[in-house]
């Protein structure tokens, strides 16, 4: 992928306790200094996504229901090397002008 990111040194969140994609000066933020090497682990389940200028958001919830965002180019990296199931579902398939997709039934 031609796109990088980078290691944050710091990141925000907001008054909900939230992790913000693209921080802005309007809103009342906190913000969070990342020491460097610093990793953390959590459950999260895909609650979300969002389009945006630079891509798709996806954002993801944890136990405490707190959200993160996270980069399509970051999330296509991950699903490379570990896939996703969605389980068994029943397909269909379906057309828009000359692009073609499967939908899952029932999730209209």
């Amino acid at each position: 992928m031609s796109k990088s990111m980078y290691k944050a040194k710091k990141y925000f969140i907001n008054e909900d306790g939230n992790m913000v994609k693209i921080p802005t000066y309007k809103t009342n933020l906190t913000e969070i200094p990342v020491k460097e090497g610093h990793s953390e682990e959590k459950n999260l389940t895909l609650s979300h996504l969002a389009w945006h200028n630079s891509g798709i958001t996806f954002y993801f919830k944890d136990d405490t229901n707190h959200l993160y965002p996270m980069s399509d180019i970051v999330f296509a990296r991950y699903i490379e090397s570990n896939p996703l199931s969605l389980g068994k579902v029943k397909m269909e398939f379906l057309q828009r002008g000359n692009v073609y997709s499967i939908g899952v039934v029932g999730n209209d």
